[in-house]
């Protein structure tokens, strides 16, 4: 039976689909975007294994130890031979180590072998000078998937999922059985005092609120005993007069929740899961099995899927250009940029003929002319990766420890260096798009630029369209963010309105109202834009002169206003639906006891 569009629309249009759909068992979710993925992925194992089998070459750098790592990863009889040995020394090592003092002496070493810190630190970009990098810290991240889960009964279900799969691997140990449980009981007890300091994912969201430069002997005073200041030196020959504290709370609240016994207990467990995946194919799948449980997904990828992924995730820039050179090609890729380009300009000619004050114009087109455009792939490989050596000689485990070494070393290295405006956040096989506002540059990897999104085979038209429908994911996701942070920022309001006796219903009428008003800002101001556009192409082109006939050639209907309106209003909608039912979730007591 047909649902009618009237009655409701997402069941009308996605109905018949849905009934057909295959989650595959290895995948949380499956949909437009997914497909994309799951067609590039497939794409790419076949490219491996040819070049694994030496039926196929690449010249492009660094592809070869993308395959010797692929290789080491599908050579499963070494792994379930050596088992566990590979990560004992370095549990042994992490065992040994009894009291703070001789932990403040082992900081590098244990650092460079990926052993959690007592928060969490690196460099990043300032958010005062976007040209420069600054030293951060944080909390660490806590077991559970939010802060909002202990205490509940779902929390305490995934708890036990987890310790029962830390229980399996412990098994593996050399641990007596009273140390077994010890360990495991001292690393869920600092786990939960961790929970009580650090960001919830909602407070996480407010991204202004990450920027937080505090003089750096204050945070190294804050968080003693562990000793900061010594391992910083270790790197750096002059310390930063100020650190940025990302998790200011977890920070200042670090004397509260930290027991040495029980951390060094926690990254005993925190390096045994970490490293399981490396280990033989029995720990790898028991250590999947709270993050399967998180996902949904009912099944591990088999052995040639999960050695692509590894090795297309580890070296992501050289298979990235090597997809969108084999898969995208460099005429599509001038063909996006000169698209892109056109556009940017057209923005351009908007604001100089809009409303806004001269000082804002300025500025505004400032900011169109110097954004950095990245389609399909970077032009050429980073230097990082020519440090990033396959040794086939070492275990699967040593392999990636050596190349995680490297890894942090680059990033600690960045702290005195100008931000590198040429760096991609995303590679050239991932199906994604991003803007990042800190370096004003907007990414499309050639994964995401194919049909239906782009093609050199469709028109223009049908290429802005697709790449609209991408922008318009992004505009949804903003509007849910935006709605969160509402909640989260009205949670006492919510509170006192659900005591004075405001229904569940008036609430999510409320919110949802606000995201369908939201949308509708965003619907004005896309028509404003694209009234700006026609314009501009009417004028550019002599009112069709230059086309061989009388009139304009770009004109706007009434009916397709209302219609984008409308629509960018059903978008708000949706996009507001989950938070709008989070507030009518909320505990009216809890709400109002909220700061």
């Amino acid at each position: 039976m047909t649902i009618r569009i009237q009655d409701d629309l997402y069941e009308n249009i996605n109905g018949e689909w849905l009934e057909k759909a295959v989650i595959p068992e290895d995948r949380p979710t499956i949909g437009g975007f997914a497909s994309l993925a799951v067609d590039v992925e497939e794409k790419l194992m076949a490219d491996f294994k040819a070049f694994e089998s030496g039926k196929n070459t690449t010249d492009i750098p660094y592809m070869d130890d993308a395959i010797k790592l692929y290789r080491k990863v599908l050579d499963t009889d070494a792994r379930n031979t050596e088992g566990i040995k590979p990560v004992l020394p370095l549990l042994n090592k992490i065992k040994s180590v009894k009291d703070i003092d001789s932990f403040n002496a082992s900081l590098k070493e244990l650092v460079e072998k990926n052993v959690p810190m007592p928060v969490e630190f690196g460099v990043g970009e300032d958010m005062n000078d976007a040209t420069r990098h600054c030293f951060v810290v944080k909390g660490l991240s806590t077991i559970l998937p939010d802060t909002t889960y202990y205490g509940t009964d779902e929390g305490n279900r995934l708890l036990t999922v987890f310790k029962n799969m830390i229980n399996k691997l412990l098994s593996f140990t050399d641990l007596t059985d009273e140390e077994k449980e010890e360990y495991l009981s001292d690393a869920l007890t600092f786990d939960e005092n961790l929970s009580k300091s650090v960001k919830s994912r909602v407070e996480w969201a407010d991204y202004v609120k990450y920027n937080n430069p505090t003089a750096a002997e204050e945070v190294f005073s804050m968080l003693k005993p562990f000793d900061l200041k010594s391992l910083m030196k270790e790197y750096y020959d002059v310390l930063p007069e100020t650190i940025t504290v990302y998790d200011p709370k977890a920070i200042k609240e670090f004397e509260k929740y930290f027991n040495f016994k029980q951390y060094i207990h926690y990254a005993y467990i925190s390096v045994l899961l970490s490293s399981a995946k490396y280990l033989s194919e029995e720990m790898k799948h028991i250590g999947t099995e709270y993050s399967r449980t998180l996902t949904g997904v009912d099944a591990d990828p088999e052995i040639t899927k999960e050695a692509y992924q590894l090795a297309s995730n580890v070296y992501s820039e050289p298979v990235g250009i090597y997809y969108g050179l084999t898969y995208f090609g460099e005429e599509a890729k001038k063909d996006v940029t000169n698209m892109v380009k056109k556009i940017i300009e057209a923005y351009k000619t908007r604001v100089k003929n809009g409303f806004l004050e001269e000082c804002t114009k300025e500025k505004a087109i400032l900011k169109l002319s110097t954004i950095t455009i990245k389609m399909g792939y970077p032009d050429k490989v980073r230097d990082i990766y020519s440090k990033m050596k396959v040794d086939e000689n070492n275990s699967y485990f040593e392999i990636m420890n050596k190349i995680n070494k490297v890894r942090i070393e680059d990033e600690l290295n960045k702290l005195y260096k100008s931000v590198d405006k040429n760096l991609w956040q995303m590679p050239g096989h991932l199906v994604n798009a991003c803007y990042d506002p800190s370096r004003n540059d907007i990414t499309f990897p050639a994964a995401i630029l194919q049909k239906p999104f782009y093609s050199l085979d469709q028109s223009v038209s049908e290429n802005l369209g697709g790449i609209g429908a991408v922008s318009l994911l992004v505009a949804a996701i903003g509007i849910a963010n935006t709605m969160m942070m509402s909640i989260y920022e009205r949670t006492k309001e919510i509170g006192v309105m659900k005591v004075l006796g405001c229904s569940l219903k008036n609430i999510r009428q409320m919110f949802l109202m606000e995201a369908a008003f939201i949308g509708l800002l965003g619907g004005i101001a896309g028509n404003i834009l694209s009234f700006g556009m026609s314009a501009v192409i009417n004028f550019v082109t002599g009112h069709g002169e230059m086309m061989g006939f009388d009139g304009n050639i770009s004109y706007i209907p009434l009916w397709l206003v209302l219609l984008s309106l409308g629509f960018a209003m059903m978008v708000g909608i949706l996009a507001g639906y989950f938070p709008a039912k989070r507030a009518m979730k909320l505990s009216p007591l809890a709400a109002i006891r909220n700061e």
